[in-house]
């Protein structure tokens, strides 16, 4: 049996402007959406810039709860933009 990949977990709440969650290589394995909100999230790869690779964009308003799987790598690093004050979410990322 394969070992089971390490993960780290980073929560994220009310920040309207980009959030660096971490600058070089690594990967997206999770998003869960702790609150919900009118705008939407954009996850992107390149650090501290809305500029970079998108890789998700997710409207929050109808997800509460949900989980989104990527497991996909990243190479500049990875940003988050969250189009509200009053969201929170929880990335799970190795």
């Amino acid at each position: 049996m394969a070992p089971f990949p390490k993960h780290n977990f980073v929560n994220v709440t009310g920040a309207i402007t980009p959030t660096i969650i971490r600058q070089g290589r690594g990967t997206l394995h999770t998003l869960t959406i702790n609150t919900t909100a009118a705008s939407g999230i954009a996850l992107i790869d390149g650090v501290g810039t809305i500029n970079g690779t998108k890789i998700a964009q997710i409207g929050t308003s109808p997800t509460l709860g949900k989980t989104f799987r990527y497991d996909v790598e990243f190479n500049k690093g990875l940003t988050v933009v969250l189009g509200s004050a009053t969201q929170d979410i929880t990335l799970s990322i190795g």
